[in-house]
């Protein structure tokens, strides 16, 4: 959804739907096609009156980049069902650990419904400003006389986690 928006923003700055799938589908990692995307789109969004929005949408980007790989990248402790949050182990992160393998107590993260739902939020937050981006591009560049999509009040970034589970919260129920 949100790589969708990045290629369109891409394609509304360089004008060519074409070499903007090719640049972008030919590198693999989402952190690689967001840093290309930006070296090709941010000088010409730079010279536009979307050139604060571009910038905190790369970084909003960015953040929804490191909340999907926290996730895609880690263990579930699905042993407990009476709790109201889940834990999880970041192993991309315990991997960068010098020394042995240790997974240690905070190394175990806890997510609740709340910031599920908080992080949701802020992906969808993040593809309405990618959208505001593509379609003004579009207008500024006189290829569309519609602005679709207004500029949306900036969200605050939600945590990674609830932080670590403790003690006063034990990973099992």
């Amino acid at each position: 959804m949100l790589e969708f928006w990045l290629l369109q923003c891409l394609t509304s700055a360089i004008g060519d739907p074409f070499t903007a799938v090719k640049v972008l589908y030919r590198t693999r990692g989402e952190e690689q096609r967001i840093i290309i995307a930006d070296a090709l789109m941010r000088d010409r969004y730079a010279l536009t009156s979307l050139a604060n929005p571009y910038c905190e949408a790369i970084a909003d980007l960015q953040w929804c980049r490191k909340i999907r790989n926290q996730y895609a990248h880690c263990y579930w402790d699905l042993s407990a069902t009476k709790r109201d949050f889940l834990t999880f182990v970041n192993l991309e992160e315990v991997a960068k650990k010098h020394g042995t393998l240790d997974v240690q107590d905070k190394d175990v993260e806890r997510v609740d419904l709340a910031l599920l739902k908080a992080q949701t939020t802020y992906f969808v937050y993040v593809r309405g400003c990618l959208m505001h981006l593509h379609y003004g591009y579009n207008a500024l560049a006189g290829r569309s006389p519609i602005r679709d999509s207004p500029l949306l009040k900036k969200l605050p970034r939600p945590p990674l986690s609830n932080g670590p589970a403790s003690p006063a919260h034990p990973q099992t129920g």
